[in-house]
């Protein structure tokens, strides 16, 4: 993910100046997350969700008016702008993970194995080309992947919890668009962001999402890794079944789902201030 501020050390300076040198324990856990969230391609991968947003509500065409949608995308790509999403998953991480799991992760992100594999999720965030997998997809029913190769992936999926990740993104995604929706009724028939959110927990989208992407999934992912080696990959997976890694994992995914569920909350506070909704006429 990447986040461009950079801490500039003070090399070689006199440990006896009044004035502090070092960083504070705070300014060095934010420095740590940025380097995680540059590292890990997270970044790239933040900078796609408005292209995601206004894919999602491109759906609607032909139930929602034009004009609806247009309105709604463009309040979208202010909520979520990769700036601000980038600083809250920063923060976050910064505040869930120690700054060892920290270190630890980021040597094995900045190592070769490491940079490859982000290298490879990066592209896949910004240029998946739907022909290009459709080809590969055919050529994998003439000669199949092995089962090693399966299994692989299997891992990596679970490790990764790249379904249950993907589920909690187009949720909030979802939900933002929702709310945009709903910031265009008459005023007393706005349903506001709260009550949104709990009626997507209760109509069991994610449990629909887990499930659709579940069967899904597998096949976007070996072409994800189609160039990745088995060893890349089996470090990958050994990696992330570490301390460092399962932390990293588990409060980077939060993370980034947080932002973009904050990002929903935006959405109707950008719909309310700049369009203002019209009133029933009694």
């Amino acid at each position: 993910m990447n986040f461009g501020i950079r801490v500039l050390l003070l090399a070689g300076v006199s440990a006896t100046l009044a004035l502090p040198q070092a960083l504070s324990q705070g300014d060095e856990a934010l420095e740590l997350a940025r380097r995680l969230v540059m590292r890990s391609g997270m970044a790239t991968q933040l900078h796609a969700i408005p292209i995601q947003f206004e894919n999602s509500a491109a759906q609607h065409r032909g139930r929602v008016p034009a004009q609806v949608i247009t309105l709604v995308t463009q309040a979208g790509k202010q909520a979520f702008q990769p700036a601000k999403l980038h600083e809250e998953v920063v923060r976050s991480v910064a505040a869930g993970m120690s700054q060892a799991s920290m270190r630890d992760a980021l040597e094995w992100l900045e190592s070769d194995p490491g940079g490859r594999i982000t290298a490879v999720e990066e592209a896949a965030a910004t240029s998946v080309s739907q022909e290009a997998m459709a080809r590969y997809l055919d050529g994998l029913k003439l000669q199949p992947p092995s089962q090693q190769r399966v299994k692989l992936i299997a891992d990596v999926m679970s490790v990764a919890n790249v379904v249950e990740s993907s589920a909690g993104a187009l949720e909030a995604i979802t939900l933002g668009i929702a709310v945009g929706f709903d910031a265009m009724q008459p005023l007393e028939k706005q349903a506001g962001a709260d009550a949104l959110q709990l009626r997507l927990r209760e109509s069991n989208l994610r449990g629909q999402l887990l499930a659709n992407l579940g069967a899904a999934l597998p096949a976007l992912m070996l072409y994800t890794y189609r160039d990745v080696s088995d060893q890349d990959l089996s470090a990958y997976v050994k990696f992330m079944q570490t301390p460092a890694g399962a932390q990293y994992t588990r409060v980077g995914l939060a993370a980034i789902e947080e932002a973009l569920v904050r990002g929903s909350f935006r959405m109707g506070q950008l719909m309310q201030r700049k369009i203002p909704a019209p009133r029933t006429k009694t």
